[in-house]
């Protein structure tokens, strides 16, 4: 069978032919039906084994508008000649692959998958990973540092999740993890380089999912089974990790002052940027929540309005590499009380069949501990000897804190003093909890040890609201190797061994 694609199609299009053999001594004729089609915009590869969830991400992309093809590379009882490993040629006509290799604890990702990976991210590839077992068998992998990873911790398995504030996970959790009979929790604690980003934790704020941008590469990895989360959480976390991944990632979309009173303005920040190699027709719409009144006056021409459904939309075609900026002003309502409000902002390509949401928050008459620092240190962390770090935790207003709380988590490596031995598994801490008003600080001081030289070590100040507001701080410390000078010792030998 030979099939002409013309270079018209688009993304995602397809035919089908029906194929009716007759044979007279036969009441019924044989009939075959062949589809051909181009790529979707994303490649979902199904790379589990022994328990089958590939249904949770099709449901989850369905519900989101999300056009994807599959690639099962384990097909139970037998399957089409040759199904196996993507390869690389396959893998390079998709802008996107989502990759989950579920239970398979046995091969999850094989030495040529991820050497594929690697070329195909090194070329400007876009990919989510998600594998509670790809660093038992690739922690050393040169795609291990593509994705993220500096370092890792088998099978913490706590199993309450929660995102942190990032355009490739979105506001949600803390959520239970689910898992079918048998199917055993065998997630990683995962740390971060210093270039990439925790994107998700646990309950004890532990990383277990980071994001990266190598090059033109954007990765997230995860691992934990992302088909473990509840189904409105996994459509959340895809939804946002696909948008991050796509064209429109780098697209800004936010609404400041984060904490605004009741009465004042808020300004609406909407950046579109594309960074695909080729024009991409592109959609957005907000429907703006009932405690803001948009300010007419304020919206740019380019914008539709509707007052009836207070629906802000626009759409058009966005050049390779092209930016485009709108701003514009709301006010909250001058009987809104403490609380959040969500802005989400729809995003769309209808060529590539892809969209995606992301939320912007304000927190009305809300604390703002964004201020809040860690104190650099003069210069490098001696392995061994204690050092003293100080946080200061600073409420710039208007809304007081009535009970907030800093946690700590410190990647292995790095312990408190009190520790009698080096921590394998990194250590939490419940630091500091209270009330802060506003305009107050609280100074914070710990001190820690580092057990481990020649790589950088990290400590986040995990910072909670009470209301639901969350911020990160983080602080690297580079801990060089210990330098020892001992007597040397030379005998000169004579020719005869004397």
């Amino acid at each position: 069978v030979t099939v002409d694609i013309p270079p018209t199609a688009v993304v995602d299009e397809a035919d089908r032919f029906i194929l009716q053999v007759h044979d007279p001594r036969e009441a019924l004729p044989l009939t075959v039906t062949l589809q051909a089609k181009t790529p979707a915009s994303l490649l979902l590869v199904d790379a589990e084994r022994y328990i089958q969830q590939e249904v949770r991400y099709m449901q989850a992309l369905e519900a989101l508008g999300i056009a994807y093809d599959v690639w099962p590379t384990e097909v139970e009882g037998g399957g089409p000649p040759g199904i196996g490993s993507p390869p690389l040629a396959t893998l390079q006509r998709y802008p996107l692959v989502v990759w989950f290799t579920g239970y398979d604890w046995y091969q999850p990702v094989r030495p040529n998958e991820a050497a594929d990976l690697q070329v195909y991210l090194e070329e400007g590839g876009r990919l989510l990973l998600s594998s509670q077992d790809y660093l038992y068998y690739n922690a050393a992998d040169p795609l291990t540092a593509q994705l993220g990873v500096l370092t890792w911790v088998e099978r913490a398995t706590e199993s309450a999740w929660v995102g942190a504030p990032h355009p490739a996970v979105g506001y949600w959790g803390p959520d239970e993890l689910t898992f079918p009979r048998l199917f055993q929790n065998w997630s990683d604690v995962v740390e971060p380089l210093p270039e990439a980003t925790a994107l998700i934790r646990g309950d004890v704020g532990q990383p277990v999912a980071v994001a990266a941008e190598v090059g033109a590469a954007r990765t997230v990895f995860a691992g934990f089974p992302l088909e473990a989360l509840p189904t409105e959480t996994l459509e959340a976390a895809l939804s946002h990790a696909v948008g991050w991944l796509s064209p429109l990632g780098e697209s800004v979309w936010q609404l400041a002052p984060a904490n605004p009173q009741p009465g004042e303005r808020v300004t609406y920040t909407l950046a579109l940027r594309n960074t695909a190699p080729e024009a991409l027709a592109t959609v957005f719409s907000h429907t703006t929540p009932s405690a803001l009144t948009v300010l007419e006056p304020t919206l740019p021409s380019a914008l539709a309005y509707d007052a009836a459904t207070r629906r802000i939309s626009w759409a058009g075609t966005l050049a390779p590499g092209a930016a485009l900026t709108f701003t514009w002003a709301a006010e909250v309502s001058p009987l809104a009380t403490a609380q959040p409000l969500t802005a989400t902002g729809y995003f769309a390509l209808p060529e590539w069949r892809l969209a995606f949401w992301r939320e912007a928050q304000v927190w009305v008459d809300g604390p703002a501990l964004e201020g809040s620092a860690w104190e650099a240190l003069p210069g490098p962390v001696q392995s061994g000897r204690p050092v003293t770090l100080t946080f200061t935790l600073r409420n710039d207003g208007p809304g007081a804190v009535v009970s907030g709380t800093v946690d700590l988590w410190l990647m292995p490596g790095l312990a408190p003093i009190t520790a009698t031995l080096p921590p394998t598994l990194g250590t939490s801490l419940h630091w500091w909890e209270g009330a802060l008003p506003v305009g107050a600080q609280q100074v914070l001081t710990i001190s820690v040890s580092a057990w481990q030289a020649g790589s950088p070590l990290r400590i986040d100040a995990l910072i909670d609201s009470g209301a639901g507001a969350r911020w990160v701080r983080s602080l690297w410390l580079e801990v060089p190797p210990q330098r020892r000078f001992l007597p040397v010792l030379l005998r000169n030998y004579g020719a005869d061994g004397d």
